[in-house]
């Protein structure tokens, strides 16, 4: 099973590296930018807290090796400002995002670790860590040096040291400790990731009624550790607290009031947009594969609750008090729950054991539900390689024929077109005669640039049928990503842009 992690391993980061060169990300270059600003200062810290400061940390621990090669080949007068033209450098950025799918990737060899300490089951270890592994949303959110995936990494190496604390109880209380030291690193890529610390307590709350030692002493060892760990990557904001309290003011308000069409009602809202989302699109870009390992994590965290309560307790700690705080906020970005993903595929691997051993119970019966789970995980796997491949032919591919070829597939459907479309087709040979621009008749799919809309009404599975165009993002969730793409989508939800909602004349 070693092997075949490592395989899947190796997918993970090839096709992740392949697609590393999509293009603009805003949010990268509000982490970038301090780091760049930094070398110009000659300093060590971002004055910057929107964000706490690990990232910027990477950023400068990545320009080491060019740091050190300008001190051999160019004169010290000269060496800050070249290391400066480096780092501002677009081949920056995409070492950046490079750095970012590799450890992001690692995410998947902790929780196979995890699973196999804890269950002693190597082929539920694998399940867990491919199911992770071969998200689509994994695998493109790795791509973004942003803090929320190597925060989710974080998060799944501590779990591990807690599952030792107990498959190794006489140093429990060390890997406790290493466990607290991984929370405060994610909580120095996030700040939201000191919730990571929910977990560790818990788990030493029963180590300690186990052994029948007093909770509160090493309680507060371990909150110390954590603290330490956060602010050995975030120094700056023992000088600079003011900033950090104004930063966090703003960052506060944003969740608050909601941004843009990431705007959601907190509560019970934000709460069904989060459990949709989970069940349709974390686990795979096809509806029906994320569906079904939806309902095995479903299936197996109810398991754990009956078989393993201990453990049920430690594991769901986190995600319900990570995901209860962000319920209340306004703001609904998919990223914000990848660090809760570890933790979904590990329910997951334990539903499909669980519905293995009660639903088939021969041994012809069993291996056909492990060909069927493989055959989903191929299809993730495959899918992982055509959007790499999507993304690298972007500047080469013609998406404006895709889409006259696509609607000459599909005779008997209509299409409305929008004006930008209809010029560009107009100009490309003409209009096909089922794709109409100027008629207030119902239609099957509506066709649009994707620059040609501002003010997407709508966020998540359902807002299109389908786009032309690369495969960096999931463009359901994120219909304000720069890159040009031809988008079609169902006609209920082009009448809600603004560019459809006046009827065109007849």
């Amino acid at each position: 099973m070693h092997v075949l992690l490592a395989l899947v391993w190796l997918l993970v980061v090839v096709t992740g590296l392949w697609g590393v060169k999509f293009g603009p990300h805003s949010d990268e270059l509000t982490i970038i930018n301090p780091a760049r600003r930094a070398v110009l200062r000659a300093t060590v810290v971002p004055h910057w807290y929107f964000y706490p400061s690990l990232c910027f940390d990477i950023c400068l621990a990545s320009l080491i090796p060019d740091a050190a090669a300008l001190i051999i080949s160019r004169p010290l007068s000269e060496f800050q400002l070249s290391l400066f033209r480096r780092a501002a450098a677009q081949s920056f950025v995409i070492r950046m995002r490079s750095v970012s799918v590799v450890i992001t990737s690692l995410a998947m060899v902790w929780t196979y670790l995890l699973v196999l300490l804890w269950r002693k089951r190597a082929g539920e270890a694998i399940l867990a860590a491919a199911i992770l592994g071969l998200s689509w949303e994994t695998a493109y959110h790795g791509r973004f040096f942003t803090p929320d995936p190597i925060m989710m990494q974080f998060g799944a190496l501590e779990m591990m040291f807690i599952v030792l604390s107990f498959v190794r109880a006489r140093r429990g209380g060390l890997f406790l400790r290493v466990a607290a030291l991984m929370a405060g690193l994610a909580a120095g890529s996030k700040y939201p990731g000191g919730a990571l610390i929910v977990p560790v307590l818990v788990a030493h709350w029963f180590l300690s009624r186990q052994e029948m030692k007093p909770f509160w002493l090493e309680a507060g060892v371990l909150c110390m550790v954590f603290f330490a760990s956060f602010l050995a990557t975030t120094p700056g904001i023992i000088h600079e607290f003011p900033l950090l309290v104004q930063e966090l003011r703003q960052e506060k308000h944003i969740y608050d009031k909601g941004f843009l069409y990431f705007a959601v009602s907190p509560g019970w809202g934000h709460f069904k947009k989060i459990v949709f989302y989970f069940m349709t699109a974390a686990f795979s870009k096809y509806v029906f594969i994320s569906v079904f390992f939806f309902a095995m994590a479903v299936i197996g965290w109810g398991a754990l609750w009956k078989k393993d309560p201990r453990m049920a307790v430690v594991l769901s700690s986190f995600p319900l008090t990570f995901l209860g705080y962000f319920t209340l906020q306004a703001t609904f970005f998919p990223r914000f729950y990848l660090v809760v993903f570890p933790f979904a595929a590990i329910f997951a691997a334990e539903g499909c054991r669980v519905v293995q051993e009660k639903f088939f119970p021969s041994v012809r019966a069993r291996h056909g539900f492990v060909a069927a789970i493989s055959i989903l995980l191929a299809i993730n796997a495959t899918w992982l390689v055509e959007a790499a491949h999507s993304i690298a032919v972007r500047g080469e591919t013609n998406y404006l024929a895709d889409l006259r070829g696509f609607i000459a597939e599909n005779p008997r459907k209509t299409f409305l077109l929008s004006e930008g479309i209809r010029r560009q087709l107009t100009k490309a040979g003409g209009v096909p005669s089922n794709a109409n621009a100027r008629s207030s008749d119902p239609f099957d799919l509506a066709a649009v640039n994707s620059v040609e809309v501002v003010d997407w009404p709508y966020v998540g599975t359902g807002l299109t049928d389908r786009w032309f165009g690369p495969y960096e993002i999931n463009f359901n969730y994120y219909p304000n990503f720069i890159n040009f793409r031809i988008v079609l989508l169902p006609y209920k939800q082009a009448k809600r842009l603004s560019i459809f909602q006046t009827e065109p004349n007849r």
